[in-house]
């Protein structure tokens, strides 16, 4: 496959069983036309897999001119170039954007969510990047915003993981000042909050043993509350699904020189962006990795050079990816940009 291919989308999960031979092959064939291995583009949700062929592939991919992209699905292009989006249109220097995602159905559709294979899904960096004040502090309690309505908790998903990345590149290979983030899912129930911590603390205790492990993968529609399900959710179902990601940042009217600088006042200014989908698990999806592929062969000297194992985030940032995305449904916008005296949210 590799040989014949000029680039890659693999969408076969899990990825930490069966990510690491696709990308291997990506970067070791030689293809029939081109004489160049294929690029690889994926739509893996899992930190641990990206950071991993990031530590293994990283020298290798720039030696022989491969680019490898994971998260380019749902997971994560709309948190991570939600934030590339953001700091484009913010005149000045952001400093922290926090993320709240949302999902609902437009109209009730009985049956699961995501499809079973997702469910199965469910150190690279040594040096850390200086601290830049005012930092950026994670709520971990079930908190409101006035950005969306309902119950806001730490999003235990890629979306955090991904864009930091991404604001390492920037900052280790752009010097670039990077945006801090916490990322957020909202609730719109509260009584949804117990049981939703129960659930995880069950599956988080049986995924430790070998018996827990069977279990969890022989009843998903029974420890993900119907959310999982061995059945594919329905067309309908699918059709009638909406997702929507709220990005707030605050930030300085003045520009820096330098990715190292440091302010002595406080953030007097804000922006806020959102990014929404349907279909986001499937539709949206397939819009969100074609697209992606089809950058990486169409705007490739707008990329960093040389390949590499990269974020969609820092490698796509002046391609024109989130315009093509806008102009099928994945649409980005800015909702509201203000000066402050202190924060309101």
């Amino acid at each position: 496959m590799a040989k014949q291919a000029r680039i890659v989308l693999n969408c076969c999960g899990p990825y930490r069983f069966y990510g690491e031979p696709v990308v291997k092959a990506c970067i070791d064939e030689q293809t029939h036309y081109h004489r160049l291995p294929p690029h690889y583009v994926d739509v893996s949700g899992q930190p641990q897999f990206m950071e991993e062929m990031q530590l293994k592939y990283s020298e290798k991919t720039r030696q022989q001119g491969v680019y490898v992209i994971s998260g380019c699905g749902i997971d994560s292009v709309p948190s991570d170039l939600g934030v590339v989006f953001l700091q484009r249109k913010f005149q000045g220097t952001l400093n922290s954007i926090s993320v709240y995602m949302e999902t609902w159905d437009e109209k009730a559709v009985e049956g699961p969510v995501m499809n079973y294979a997702t469910w199965e899904s469910a150190k690279l960096f040594s040096n850390k990047l200086p601290v830049f004040e005012p930092k950026l502090q994670s709520i971990t309690r079930p908190h409101r915003t006035n950005l969306a309505q309902g119950w806001a908790v730490p999003f235990p998903g890629a979306d955090r993981s991904v864009v930091k990345r991404s604001q390492r590149f920037f900052y280790e290979q752009a010097k670039k000042r990077p945006i801090q983030i916490e990322v957020y899912f909202i609730l719109k129930s509260f009584l949804t909050i117990p049981i939703l911590a129960t659930s995880s603390l069950i599956v988080q205790t049986l995924a430790q043993h070998q018996r827990g492990r069977e279990l969890l993968l022989e009843y998903p529609k029974e420890f993900s509350g119907g959310v999982f399900n061995k059945t594919s959710p329905s067309e309908e179902k699918n059709q009638n699904s909406r997702f929507s990601v709220t990005l707030y940042g605050e930030g300085w009217k003045a520009g820096v020189a330098d990715g190292d600088h440091q302010y002595d006042v406080p953030p007097n200014k804000a922006i806020c962006g959102k990014v929404k989908a349907s279909n986001p698990a499937y539709g949206a999806t397939c819009v969100c990795v074609v697209l992606s592929a089809n950058t990486v062969i169409t705007e490739t000297e707008k990329m960093p050079p040389s390949g590499g194992v990269y974020s969609p985030g820092y490698v796509f940032a002046n391609t024109t990816l989130v315009e093509r995305l806008h102009e099928n449904e994945v649409t980005f916008e800015v909702m509201f940009e203000k000066d402050f005296l202190s924060s309101k949210y």
